[in-house]
């Protein structure tokens, strides 16, 4: 994961892979429109956070108009601010989780949280 991630903040991505990526959320999208809890689920996802309809009609131009440089951006911009979290679910341990938690902090570019206080918060059964 980081090993991909760093390649999208350099740009090592090829036209194939946006290709492929387009047409998989285009695929998605056409699934999931057709059946009336779908539709419903399409609207009431932004609308129920953001009060927001969107013209579901215009999803697939959407789609389309994605660029490699608004792929670029926007994998930066989620990992400049100082604001993360990681979660897991499942039975794996403490010290797995802590490993894994090491092995993506430097995708914040060494802003992350320090492991002695990711173990306070797992001992006492925190979220962070």
């Amino acid at each position: 994961m980081v090993t991909e991630l760093r390649g999208i903040f350099n740009g090592n991505l090829t036209r194939e892979e946006i290709d492929a990526a387009k047409q998989y959320r285009l695929g998605r999208y056409q699934r999931g429109a057709q059946t009336v809890a779908g539709i419903a689920g399409s609207y009431a996802g932004r609308y129920f956070f953001d009060g927001v309809i969107d013209d579901y009609y215009r999803i697939p131009e959407r789609i389309k108009a994605v660029t490699k440089d608004n792929i670029i951006a926007i994998a930066n911009s989620m990992f400049t601010q100082n604001i993360w979290g990681f979660g897991v679910l499942g039975n794996c341990g403490k010290d797995f989780t802590l490993q894994l938690q090491d092995q993506i902090a430097p995708l914040w570019k060494g802003q992350f949280i320090p492991t002695t206080q990711l173990k306070g918060a797992l001992s006492h059964g925190r979220a962070i």
